[in-house]
């Protein structure tokens, strides 16, 4: 197994509430073979999967809140497309308040 980590600021001025957060998850689903770990940097909080709506809501993220996430599967490639999109989607949330 591979794992890839990044980091990224939340952006968007609401918070990951549970528009971002389904957005988040639709996109994870589109890489089956790919598990995501988001964790609130700072914070005490349990780590989320990538997997849940609900799990990802719990994190609390608010606009200004760092998010590490940790990739983890067998194909570097379709890490890094993930990664970028998962980033890109962080920008457009933000042009969507």
């Amino acid at each position: 197994m591979i794992k890839f980590t990044g980091t990224f600021t939340v952006k968007n001025k609401k918070g990951w509430h549970a528009s971002p957060c389904s957005r988040v998850v639709r996109l994870l689903k589109s890489h089956p073979n790919l598990s995501v770990i988001f964790e609130k940097l700072g914070c005490t909080c349990e780590p989320a999967s990538g997997n849940s709506i609900f799990e990802l809501m719990k994190l609390g993220l608010n606009h200004g809140d760092d998010v590490r996430y940790t990739l983890q599967g067998n194909d570097e490639t379709e890490m890094h497309t993930l990664s970028e999109n998962l980033l890109a989607l962080n920008e457009q949330l933000a042009q969507e308040e």
